[in-house]
């Protein structure tokens, strides 16, 4: 379960105190999120001030957090209705780049506080969000001084570090990868080679060009896609045919979202500051290296069964309940065992009088964009603009 923080919780380990009280903590993130929207080219300002960080820490560490349990779910009840594939994350290394306060670094050993953790290592370039990151970590987890590391480490530098422990590593990018830039990241992987990779973004328009870039950049560095993408995103070393995403030909842009439930204090400071987080945009890619396991990805294309995941909510009416899927299709070679993928946005209409299980109902009304929907199709309302009419599995 994510972390549910209180104010007063933070309060006593912020490396600022708001001597001015709380008005004082609400200019601040009003000038945090002007910079975040509004000027991007001030977007790493913040982290050279003790009076930014604090801010960020008592708004942004809370409510980003949970997006990290909402990738698992992802992970562990999305990828499984798709991919026969089992996913290991609890024994990786887990290599935390711009970390910021440690927003998931505390979420990492939150949800794998059961397990017996590896060794984590929270990089960032400023030594004041590096104090405010161990503040954090000491005071949440004060168990885990001996295996979590903090530093500015350069990708050798790291990896030098690290060593050849024989542990497989899991390197994740938290909304730091306009900050840091595409190409210092990569320094980064080809480096350490990560078994895993995890791509956090905010689900902007901005956000999901540049991670299509990044998308084709990792399959030719030899490894698989298995989230968000329905489509075959094996790497071309594996595969000449990899699915290109429906939605770069479109206006819209493929994201997830996470319906956020905070604490009294957390959405009473959401009102004053007026950023609303109740439904929180993101984008979550999470790659295989091919190399380390084997990713036989398995779909079921048969002439009925589908899997869809869900791009957005259309509406609802009295009647029916629409949503925009994007679905994989294939075709194989007579001449060979092999199949091609593809991708496609298609609309879809759920009657509710065909949904009979009022627990389904519930269910079909609460989907948001980035879950999954396993359905059939009933009958073609318009082929050209492929919408079609569908019943719930």
């Amino acid at each position: 379960m994510s972390m549910n923080f209180k104010l007063s919780d933070l309060y006593s380990i912020l490396i600022h105190h708001f001597e001015g009280g709380e008005s004082e903590l609400i200019k601040s993130l009003q000038k945090l999120h002007e910079n975040f929207t509004n000027n991007r080219g001030k977007i790493g300002e913040y982290r050279e001030s003790a009076q930014m960080i604090s801010a960020y820490t008592s708004f942004y560490l809370p409510t980003n957090i949970i997006k990290f349990e909402r990738i698992m779910y992802f992970l562990h009840h999305v990828v499984k209705d798709v991919a026969k594939f089992e996913i290991d994350l609890s024994s990786c290394d887990f290599i935390d780049l711009g970390t910021g306060p440690a927003t998931y670094t505390l979420a990492y050993l939150d949800y794998f506080s059961k397990n017996k953790t590896p060794s984590i290592y929270a990089i960032d370039c400023s030594k004041m969000m590096l104090k405010q990151a161990q503040k954090c970590v000491d005071h949440f987890f004060p168990q885990s001084k001996e295996y979590v590391h903090f530093g500015e480490w350069r990708a050798k530098e790291l990896s030098k570090n690290i060593g050849d422990n024989g542990r497989a590593k899991w390197f994740f990018v938290g909304h730091c990868l306009d900050e840091i830039g595409s190409s210092t990241i990569f320094q980064y992987i080809d480096e350490l080679s990560p078994k895993f990779v995890t791509f956090l973004t905010p689900g902007t328009s901005n956000s999901f060009n540049e991670l299509s870039s990044v998308k084709e950049k990792m399959r030719n560095k030899g490894y698989t896609l298995i989230y968000p993408c329905i489509g075959n995103n094996k790497s071309h070393n594996n595969s000449s045919n990899s699915s290109i995403c429906p939605m770069l030909n479109t206006k819209g842009w493929c994201h997830q979202v996470i319906k956020g439930e905070f604490s009294e204090e957390i959405g009473r400071l959401s009102q004053l500051v007026n950023i609303d987080r109740r439904y929180l945009p993101f984008i979550a890619h999470f790659y295989v290296l091919n190399s380390e396991c084997e990713c036989n990805i398995v779909r079921d294309y048969d002439s009925e069964k589908k899997v869809g995941r869900v791009i957005r909510f259309v509406g609802e009416s009295k009647g029916d309940i629409q949503f925009d899927l994007c679905i994989s299709s294939s075709s194989s070679s007579s001449s060979s065992s092999s199949s091609s993928f593809s991708s496609e946005i298609i609309r879809v209409q759920l009657l509710k009088r065909d949904i009979k299980n009022k627990e389904d109902l519930k269910r079909v009304k609460r989907l948001l964009a980035g879950e999954t929907i396993v359905f059939r199709i009933k009958s073609i309302i318009d082929e050209a603009k492929k919408i079609y009419r569908i019943s719930y599995l």
